[in-house]
This record gives structure tokens, C-alpha cells and sequence, in this order.
């Protein structure tokens, strides 16, 4: 297990690598920094595609620049050897949460999935009648089909681990 400040600026540039992708639109970055079994499961478009709705909400995550995460969770290892990074950065008005998994490819370790969220979501307001709308249907209908092929990709490939990362 990497030392705490390692584990801790592994995190800050993936997330920072996330951040300068959303705001750029121009996921080639973020992928190329990624592990090779990732890559030969994603492409950078369908990452793009994962942030879409950070993109269109032109949502600017690059205030952790320079920033030190804090973890929510002890950083772990689990049984297949995935290093799990669980943490969050204070922001107004919510702060940002995020899972960064990696794993050892050629003696370092390299991303294979990152997942972050805030306790709204991006461009909705806080107000209690809007927390517990049901989103419009052609949005249910993109969350589903996403769903849905994430999950035929991974039976077809028997490999969880895109679906895994997108959950």
C-alpha cells in the first residue's frame, strides 16, 4: 500500500485529470492515463459519454487543483488486487465525492475506473420538491439503455468491471 500523501496525490490528479476533461470536453488525457484493461474496454468517447451530464451542466471540478482530498474510507485493496480510493473534497454547495480504483501495471499503479458525484446533482436546485422528481423520460430512457448495454458488454465479454465502475 502506497503512503497516505501518495495515495493522496494519485487521487488529486485523477480527479484533476477528470476535471481538465469535462472542462475541455477532450477525454484523450484522462484515457491515456489510464490502465491498458481499461482501455481495451472504453474509449475516450465513451467516457466523455459517462460526463455528459457534468459537460452539458458545464460543471468546473478544477478547484481541487493544488487541493489535498480527504478519505471518507481507509484506501484498500481488495481481493482482485484493486487499489479503492474513497474520498471527497469540501465545496460549496456540496461537496465532491469520488471513487478512484486502481491497478499495478508495470510497477505502478494506473486508473481503472473513477466515479464522482456531489449530494445534487449537477444543474438541479436543492429545493425538497425538486429531490424526489422523477427525471423526464427520454432521460430514463438514455439511463436505461446505458444500463442495459453496459450490462450486454459485460456478459458478452464476461468482464463485470466497466459495469462495476459505472455504478
Amino acid at each position: 500500500m502506497p503512503a497516505e500523501d501518495d495515495l493522496k496525490a494519485m487521487a488529486n490528479a485523477s480527479v484533476l485529470l477528470l476535471a481538465r476533461a469535462i472542462k475541455t470536453r477532450d477525454f484523450s488525457e484522462l484515457y491515456n492515463a489510464t490502465a491498458k484493461v481499461w482501455q481495451s474496454q472504453v474509449t475516450p468517447e465513451a467516457l466523455q459519454e459517462s460526463f455528459r451530464t457534468f459537460i452539458e451542466q458545464n460543471v468546473d471540478l478544477t478547484f481541487v487543483e493544488g487541493r489535498s482530498p480527504g478519505f471518507q474510507d481507509r484506501p484498500s485493496i481488495d481481493e482482485n488486487g484493486v487499489l479503492v480510493l474513497k474520498g471527497s473534497y469540501p465545496a460549496p454547495p456540496s461537496p465532491l465525492n469520488f471513487t478512484a480504483k486502481y491497478i499495478r501495471q508495470e510497477s505502478e499503479w494506473r486508473l481503472v475506473g473513477i466515479h464522482i458525484s456531489t449530494e445534487e446533482a449537477p444543474g438541479r436546485s436543492s429545493s425538497e420538491d425538486q429531490k424526489h422528481e422523477i427525471p423526464p423520460e427520454d432521460q430514463l430512457v438514455a439511463l436505461t439503455d446505458r444500463s442495459m448495454t453496459l450490462l450486454a458488454q459485460a456478459v458478452s465479454r464476461d468482464d463485470f468491471s466497466e459495469l462495476y465502475a459505472s455504478i
